[in-house]
């Protein structure tokens, strides 16, 4: 059975939601290279989330620092994939069109950065300036977030769809036990010659 497209509207919605998504993201670390840079820390939330200004020249929460192209190749990559996935109208799940509205918004941000943010074109760094204060965990942007968020939610899709395709392939084998118990005269009611007594 062929799947139901999405309609012009929901996949035009999730453009512009992505389109928000980046520039949100770009206009928070705008504030952070602005006004957080010169003083370096603000506590933000008490015991919860401070403000620590990273330039981060490595991969998503500052991992593998100093690997800039493997992390510029992986994300351009992922970029691909997913634009090529929307433009091709491969999707039909509105909840995978927002994650991979969610996961391009994110890569794109952080690609940005590491283009355009430094002392020459594709030598950029990434600024962080989120951080958790209750555990110990790299400082991270909005697009990380992007990115993680997306991410778990596809892992959900995936996990959601092959417990329904399980659950729909018992539902078919005991049909077509049933049937074939039918076939074979099994059933409680056919038992005798078929003659009144």
């Amino acid at each position: 059975m062929q799947k139901k497209r999405l309609s012009v509207k929901i996949r035009v919605l999730s453009a512009i939601m992505s389109l928000v998504l980046i520039v949100l993201d770009q206009w928070t670390k705008y504030l952070a290279v602005t006004y957080l840079k010169p003083v370096g820390f603000v506590r933000f939330i008490p015991s919860v989330l401070n403000l620590f200004y990273l330039e981060n020249r490595g991969a998503a929460f500052g991992l593998f620092s100093g690997q800039r192209w493997v992390f510029l190749i992986i994300t351009a990559v992922i970029i691909f994939v997913g634009i090529y996935l929307l433009a091709a109208n491969k999707i039909h799940s509105k909840w995978l069109l927002f994650t991979v509205h969610l996961i391009v918004a994110g890569g794109i941000g952080n690609m940005i950065d590491r283009m355009f943010r430094g002392g020459a074109f594709l030598d950029g760094f990434v600024v962080d300036f989120l951080q958790f204060q209750f555990i110990d965990f790299p400082v991270f942007n909005l697009a990380d977030c992007f990115v993680t968020v997306g991410s778990v939610m596809v892992i959900c899709y995936l996990l959601a769809d092959i417990v329904l395709s399980y659950r729909q392939g018992e539902g078919t084998k005991a049909g077509n036990h049933t049937l074939q118990s039918e076939n074979r005269g099994d059933s409680p009611r056919s038992g005798g010659d078929g003659s009144d007594s």
